[in-house]
């Protein structure tokens, strides 16, 4: 806030956050002399607030509670963003050993959330695991499965999907396993 007048200003700074529902409030008493600007901060706390578009709104009040300025912030809070960042590399089996495979994975989004692995290799396979990824954290996800003795030699399709349980995007992806 900043004061170019001839006379200072005493009031209130009233900051009110909302989406679908207000999820913040907070008001400041303010002073500010005459050529003089200062800075008012606040720290709005995001637990708890489903992906979507948010605005807070920040007013500048006189004594009597008119306001002298507003100013409007809107800004989008994506969900869970979760990214493989390591898959395994093997591309051919032998029948009857026991494989493990770990996938890296990193949330790359705006909240918190339990990323949801599941990975499938033909009938070989199909596991799943839940792990609770904080925003910026990385996690493992390690599948064992063992190839049966007497599965045909053929090439069978490995296959991942990441999800959250906040609506995020799916992340998904395959490639060709030979079994010999």
């Amino acid at each position: 806030a900043g004061n170019v007048g001839y006379n200072a200003f005493s009031g209130t700074l009233q900051m009110l956050g909302a989406g679908a529902l207000p999820f913040f409030q907070a008001e400041q008493a303010v002073y500010l002399p005459v050529d003089s600007a200062r800075t008012y901060t606040a720290t709005v706390d995001s637990t708890g607030l489903m992906p979507g578009t948010y605005t807070v709104t920040t007013s500048l009040l006189t004594g009597d509670r008119r306001a002298m300025a507003i100013s409007v912030v809107t800004w989008t809070l994506r969900g869970p963003d979760f990214a493989v960042t390591q898959s395994p590399t093997t591309t051919t089996l032998t029948a009857g050993n026991t494989y493990t495979f770990a996938f890296g994975v990193e949330n790359r989004g705006d909240l918190a959330d339990n990323a949801i692995f599941r990975f499938s290799l033909g009938d070989v396979a199909d596991q799943q695991q839940a792990q609770r990824l904080e925003v910026g954290q990385s996690g493992f996800f390690t599948f064992t499965f063992n190839v049966p003795d007497d599965l045909a030699s053929a090439d069978y399709l490995a296959t991942y999907v990441v999800s959250g349980t906040l609506g995020s995007a799916v992340t998904r992806g395959d490639w060709r396993v030979s079994v010999q």
